[in-house]
């Protein structure tokens, strides 16, 4: 998540937004279970799927989507990638998700994590095409035991533009810390003076070290001995 002066928006990837949702609170399932299908074939079990020959020249895999809305004042351009996605009719189009699984199966059942990735994707492909109603599929693919179980549903284009809202919604708290971040609390925090009249070596380099940890979002253990100044150079 970085804020883009330029746009004079909030901008972060599919996968951020999911993920910090997800970590911050309960993702409801809306997806209900689909059923069980063997298939040693993945590339051959796909052309068995209803509408694959007459969708197939319009199939995009990997197809790349955006969208920029607006919560409060603040403005969010979300970029996303599904991994396959085509149109079905006129007003109609399909999203797949794929999941790539290991051992045996025990009764998989998607993460919320995975249905609001898909939920995102195929609400940004219905915009993208004017779709009404999108077919959402989780695929998840069992290399091991060459088999594959499909989890879906189906939404209208208002259910989509609901459920995605939201997880802008649930994001916002974190949009405008960031913001208060970056154009309140750091231009305040560059005027204030190291408590002392001059840094040691040593905690000159261990402020550069924790504030290069806090740009990647890195962890930073430092040890030293009692006195050298380890409190103040990791608040300043």
């Amino acid at each position: 998540m970085h804020f883009n002066e330029n746009e004079y928006c909030i901008e972060m990837s599919a996968r951020e937004l999911c993920l910090l949702v997800a970590r911050t609170h309960d993702l409801d399932s809306h997806i209900s279970l689909g059923m069980n299908i063997e298939s040693k074939n993945f590339d051959r079990y796909l052309k068995t799927l209803p509408d694959y020959d007459r969708a197939q020249e319009s199939s995009r895999l990997l197809c790349e989507l955006h969208n920029t809305s607006q919560i409060g004042t603040n403005y969010y351009t979300v970029n996303a990638i599904a991994d396959r996605a085509y149109r079905v009719s006129g007003d109609m189009g399909l999203v797949d998700r794929f999941v790539e699984e290991r051992g045996a199966f025990g009764g998989i059942v998607p993460s919320g994590y995975d249905i609001a990735m898909l939920k995102t994707s195929a609400y940004f492909f219905a915009c993208r095409y004017t779709l009404s109603r999108v077919d959402t599929r989780i695929v998840f693919c069992n290399r091991d035991a060459h088999t594959t179980r499909i989890v879906e549903d189906s939404f209208s284009i208002d259910e989509l533009r609901r459920d995605y809202i939201e997880l802008l919604q649930r994001a916002d708290l974190f949009g405008r810390m960031m913001l208060d971040r970056q154009n309140v609390i750091l231009p305040r925090a560059r005027k204030v003076p190291f408590p002392y009249t001059e840094v040691r070596d040593g905690q000159e380099k261990m402020i550069k070290t924790i504030y290069r940890g806090i740009l990647k979002e890195r962890n930073v253990f430092v040890q030293a001995p009692t006195g050298i100044g380890k409190t103040v150079s990791a608040l300043y």
